[in-house]
């Protein structure tokens, strides 16, 4: 089995006993991010523009069962800006 993993800046903190926060980058403009052996991909400024007016839901390992947070719930917050986008 192979696991590949980007090194990220993403903080994890308990703002009380119920609710965990994970806040920084998702991703970074610019920056190569390995995918597979030889192949790599990189996320142009402005990738994210249109698509962040939906309703946007952040996954456990892409199972749509495993909500994270959703937008249009407000436990969510995703925002793109010259580095790249951030989210909470």
């Amino acid at each position: 089995m192979q696991i590949r993993a980007q090194l990220s800046q993403l903080q994890v903190r308990s703002e009380n006993e119920q609710e965990m926060i994970i806040e920084g980058y998702f991703a970074v403009f610019n920056s190569n991010y390995e995918i597979g052996e030889g192949m790599s991909e990189s996320v142009a400024p402005g990738a994210f523009t249109k698509t962040l007016a939906d309703d946007i839901r952040a996954l456990v390992n892409h199972d749509s069962t495993l909500v994270l947070g959703r937008t249009s719930a407000h436990t969510l917050e995703l925002r793109e800006d010259e580095h790249g986008l951030w989210g909470k």
